[in-house]
């Protein structure tokens, strides 16, 4: 009754796209932070780039990788290119929900090889069970949803048909989750249908159900589908899995609200195992935290486009103070007492005279030269 099965599922499911995600456009970032960014516009003094909203230019550095998805979704999957699983990278997930709440996962200093729960890839497909159909759902034409898991990330794939007849149909999803759902739609009232489930795992190996069969008849047939949007279930970071492809690794995601997804990663340079932790720390006064952030953010990339040699005599940067904890409370400093260029100057813009924090003239230098 199903011959040609493999056929099929070969030419619809190969070549597997398992990426899921579009590089970022700066001007995305605008329609996020509209509010910041109509806020910081209004000030006397704004920074070229950011009006311009050319955000890459500071926040994207050089070797940085940065994903997003558009669509809401439980499970997200983000495969990295090549990496190297001795290096030491910095990782971070942020997820926001439909009602604009945000989390993220932080990772901070993690050699690949040595994450836990780490996946590597075998001979072994995924295993497919659960399989469940239902609710039967009427209009025009009738529809059955078929929902299926799998133990690891999969594609979804569903051929379905009358029984007796030669006529099949099909209906697939490729993106990589553990919960699968495929909806059928155009389906005759009071008739009986075979199908089979069947999907192509995270490391490219298929699996598939035995034939099943189901009844488009609403007589107790008919159930209440669960609706994760319309439960008050708290947004929180369910679920993270690892995944080693060869040389790429592969993170699993599952949210407990569907959410927007964005993933950035980066190679950092020179890493040892003694390196220090370098990550900001701010008072609730100042700039929110940016886990990712470290000297190349708040000094390195402004040398990018403000070039040494042309600022002639500069404050010192990069160099401890006293009285941290009394000037935190109203300069950002690294690690709590380190100077850098946005100690002094905001980075998007400023009320006053060369995006300072504060008057140069009157306000900030006293802030740390109490004595002069």
């Amino acid at each position: 009754m199903l011959s040609g099965w493999w056929i099929v599922l070969i030419i619809i499911f190969c070549p597997l796209n398992i990426l899921a995600a579009q590089p970022l456009a700066a001007s995305e970032c605008i329609g996020c932070h509209k509010d910041i960014y109509k806020k910081i516009c209004a000030k006397a003094y704004v920074h070229p780039p950011f009006k311009r909203g050319q955000c890459q230019k500071c926040h994207l550095q050089d070797g940085d990788k940065v994903y997003r998805t558009q669509t809401y979704q439980l499970e997200h999957v983000y495969i990295t290119d090549t990496i190297d699983p001795k290096a030491i990278y910095n990782m971070e997930a942020v997820f926001v929900d439909i009602k604009g709440h945000e989390l993220s996962k932080v990772l901070k200093k993690i050699v690949p090889k040595d994450l836990p729960n780490f996946v590597q890839k075998d001979d072994t497909p995924a295993r497919i069970f659960n399989i469940q159909v239902g609710p039967i759902k009427t209009g025009i034409f009738r529809e059955a949803i078929i929902t299926w898991q799998t133990n690891r990330p999969a594609t979804s794939f569903v051929e379905f048909g009358l029984v007796g007849s030669k006529n099949k149909k099909y209906k697939k999803n490729d993106n990589l989750v553990e919960l699968h759902k495929i909806t059928l739609s155009g389906l005759e009232k009071d008739q009986k249908y075979f199908f089979r489930v069947a999907s192509v795992d995270i490391f490219g190996h298929r699996s598939t159900s035995e034939p099943l069969f189901f009844y488009t008849q609403l007589d107790n047939q008919i159930a209440k589908e669960n609706d994760n949007l319309s439960k008050s279930n708290p947004f929180v970071l369910e679920k993270i899995r690892f995944f080693w492809l060869g040389s790429k690794l592969a993170l699993y995601f599952k949210t407990t609200c569907p959410s927007r997804f964005s993933f950035k990663y980066v190679k950092l340079s020179n890493p040892t195992k003694n390196t220090k932790e370098q990550y900001f720390s701010y008072s609730k006064r100042c700039f929110a935290d940016l886990p990712l952030g470290d000297k190349r953010l708040f000094i390195d990339v402004c040398y990018k486009c403000h070039k040494s040699e042309q600022l002639g005599i500069s404050h010192p940067i990069n160099i401890p103070i006293n009285y941290s904890d009394e000037v935190s409370k109203f300069l950002p400093l690294f690690n709590g007492n380190i100077i850098t260029c946005v100690t002094c100057h905001s980075p998007h813009g400023s009320a006053f005279p060369y995006f300072a924090h504060k008057s140069f003239t009157t306000d900030t230098c006293i802030i740390c030269h109490r004595n002069y």
